[in-house]
């Protein structure tokens, strides 16, 4: 799913208990999400939990820093990805 789909939903009044976001999504970054979204009230107690291919330690603060709850590297397994969700 694209960022934008995502972001009317939520701006329609969707709220779902968690958000896995793709750092390198295209039309808009998963980094720019999660600032998006930390920056309104309502959704602040959405879990995100952001993806990528990119492990280095600049790409992982600064999602941590913009407010995301846990950042997994790919390739991620189901049991890894459950793991993560589970524990927001």
């Amino acid at each position: 799913m694209h960022a934008r789909p995502v972001a009317e939903a939520l701006l329609a009044g969707g709220k779902p208990n968690a958000l896995l976001l793709d750092i390198n999504m295209p039309e808009v970054s998963g980094l720019d999400m999660v600032e998006f979204l930390r920056r309104r009230a309502t959704w602040t107690t959405i879990a995100i939990v952001t993806l990528s291919t990119e492990a280095v330690d600049i790409t992982v603060d600064k999602a941590m820093q913009l407010g995301a709850d846990g950042y997994i590297t790919k390739p991620v397994t189901l049991d890894e990805l459950k793991h993560e969700l589970n524990t927001r």
